[in-house]
């Protein structure tokens, strides 16, 4: 069995960045949040006969228009990455994705993940769990899009709860668990 939970974001961006790096880019060679790469960052964890590939995509988005402060943006290079990672990947392994901003919230333009829409068809069917945040609001659409779990995290200080996803074998479960 393997759990994850997705626990309260950190207040310092630099310290987001720094985990980020430690846990994902630094141990695959691929980088660090800033180094201008911007491609999927791939992991995959196996325990017994447990397998997931966990994916993570970097959707900030590098602009100097004061209106899209707060946009991101998956980006060609990273979306065809993603693609031909999913495209090779053994269909029955269970795949997460993880990225900071909403993929299908278009009714706020300063908020939006601008190539949303594009990730959202390159993830159709292809992946089990996708988690995000941005929005800070807590939501979990089951059977969404072809995929089984789509899940928004809430901003975490002073929170209760933390959602808890388990892969055992392939059953996906998701719960909300008590962190307080």
């Amino acid at each position: 069995m393997i759990s994850f939970r997705l626990t309260p974001e950190a207040k310092d961006l630099q310290e987001r960045a720094r985990r980020f790096d430690k846990y994902l880019s630094e141990p695959l060679n691929q980088g660090g949040t800033f180094t201008g790469d911007q491609t999927p960052v791939v992991n995959i964890v196996r325990e017994g006969d447990t397998e997931v590939m966990l994916i993570a995509l970097d959707t900030n988005l590098e602009t100097e228009h004061p209106f899209d402060f707060a946009c991101g943006q998956v980006g060609e290079r990273q979306l065809a990455a993603l693609k031909t990672q999913l495209s090779t990947a053994p269909s029955d392994l269970i795949k997460i994705v993880f990225f900071h901003h909403h993929p299908f919230m278009h009714n706020n333009p300063f908020m939006e993940l601008t190539d949303g829409r594009q990730l959202m068809r390159a993830l159709y069917n292809r992946v089990h769990v996708v988690c995000f945040g941005h929005k800070h609001v807590s939501g979990m659409w089951r059977n969404m899009n072809g995929i089984a779990y789509v899940l928004a995290a809430d901003n975490a200080p002073g929170k209760d709860y933390a959602r808890e996803i388990t892969v055992e074998g392939k059953k996906i479960s998701v719960s909300d668990i008590r962190i307080a």
